[in-house]
């Protein structure tokens, strides 16, 4: 591993059990780079090679970019933490990454894209928490969108998010992300092809309830957001393919069919027909029924969850008649009759005329 002394970068070797040394890096980053703008490339990279932790390898792996931009950039650095790696062919983020996984050596896995960047304190606080909480294989970090200067930091407790990515979508950044490798490896779960572009909230799906969520609740990292990158390009299906990933995981607890169109409205909070809205209030019931047979422990915050989207449905009904069918049974039933007592008066003061 390397340590830092006086202000110099120092190698030391490790002895193993077996009487060798151990010269594996404790982190490996992977960056996957497509066409890259080159201002972009340089700045993750020298966001990444200027941690003030130093002890990573850093994959930038070129997804069969047609320019040779990603390569000509690699090459002006001397620094031998940086390897380049290409791909055969263009295969998307899902590809690139568990190409990249299958080169490390490193016992966590750092994710940042290409035309995004890391604060200097980000490895070094994300590997700090790793080592002292062994239970936690998923770690995010709070992150800043830039230009925009919007900043997230998110305080949920572990259980909250594991709770969110399984009901209703997940809070994390994927550039903010470190694994513990042998989460991925003791489970054979990679990223899925098939989820592009929603690949990384698929990864998440996978590992709920195999191993602990965390984010940390600083800023250590800078998401970029323009007209070129893949959220931005592909937000649509994204968006669908997020909502069908949490509609198989919601199917699968109950033997019941439930609706996947109504379902995505009810993730989104668009308008629905009272026949719409009758038939969410009978698919939620049939999740709720399912979850407190196959996983009585997740009943009181699926209940919560689903009670708190509804709530934010009902606040974003257009018109009266909607709001109607939302405030009546089977809802009462189905969900908390105490919370939607005071949702109702709170429908009557500020949107019904008195």
């Amino acid at each position: 591993m390397q340590i830092r002394q006086g202000g110099l970068n120092l190698s030391v070797r490790i002895p193993t059990t077996t009487g060798g040394y151990n010269t594996m890096p404790a982190i490996s980053v992977l960056m996957p780079a497509y066409n890259t703008p080159e201002n972009y490339l340089r700045e993750a990279i020298e966001s990444v090679l200027s941690q003030t932790f130093s002890d990573f390898e850093l994959f930038v792996i070129d997804d069969c970019s047609p320019l040779p931009v990603v390569a000509d950039v690699v090459r002006t650095y001397n620094d031998p933490r940086l390897k380049y790696l290409k791909t055969e062919q263009n295969g998307g983020a899902a590809a690139t990454r568990n190409f990249g996984i299958a080169q490390t050596s490193g016992r966590y896995l750092a994710f940042i894209d290409a035309d995004d960047a890391a604060l200097p304190e980000r490895f070094a606080r994300q590997f700090e928490y790793l080592e002292s909480h062994p239970e936690t294989g998923v770690l995010g970090t709070g992150y800043k969108v830039i230009p925009a200067d919007r900043i997230t930091i998110n305080n949920r407790s572990d259980r909250q998010l594991l709770l969110e990515t399984i009901f209703v979508g997940s809070q994390f950044c994927q550039s903010s992300m470190m694994l513990r490798k042998s989460v991925l490896t003791d489970n054979n779960i990679f990223y899925r092809k098939d989820r592009i572009p929603a690949e990384d909230y698929a990864l998440w799906m996978d590992l709920a309830g195999k191993t602990v969520f965390h984010i940390l609740p600083e800023v250590l990292t800078l998401y970029r957001f323009h007209p070129q990158n893949l959220s931005t390009l592909q937000a649509d299906k994204q968006y669908m393919q997020t909502c069908d990933i949490i509609f198989q995981k919601w199917q699968s607890f109950t033997p019941r069919p439930l609706d996947q169109e109504i379902i995505t409205k009810f993730l989104s909070r668009a308008t629905m027909s009272t026949e719409e809205i009758a038939t969410l209030g009978k698919n939620i019931s049939d999740l709720l029924s399912g979850v407190q047979k196959q996983n009585p422990e997740l009943y009181p915050g699926a209940l919560a969850l689903l009670c708190r989207q509804w709530k934010r449905l009902v606040k974003a009904a257009p018109d009266r008649k909607m709001l109607s069918a939302l405030l009546k049974e089977p809802i009462k039933k189905t969900l908390r009759p105490g919370c939607f007592f005071n949702l109702k008066h709170h429908i009557r003061t500020l949107f019904l005329p008195q």
